[in-house]
């Protein structure tokens, strides 16, 4: 089915332009992900410091809390008086 184009095989034209085309298009790209992930890295450094300089720097900082999930049904909820779902 991937050698088919419209209907008809691929020529080996095709397949140069489309192999090119592709190679093209890593050369071009390579460097721009190389460099975004460079970034991505030193993003990940920077706020792993933050963090440890805000953790030693108070010892009374804590994690907000969180609240516990409430595990029941709608209809179980409480109260004396059952509304219509």
């Amino acid at each position: 089915m991937t050698e088919l184009l419209h209907g008809r095989p691929i020529t080996e034209e095709e397949k140069a332009a489309r192999n090119g085309m592709q190679a093209r298009r890593v050369e071009k790209m390579r460097p721009l992900l190389v460099e975004a992930a460079e970034k991505r890295i030193q993003a990940a450094k920077e706020q792993q410091e933050k963090l440890k300089q805000q953790m030693s720097g108070s010892s009374e900082a804590k994690s907000p809390v969180k609240k516990k999930t409430k595990l029941t049904a709608p209809w179980e909820e409480g109260g004396t008086k059952r509304k219509a779902l």
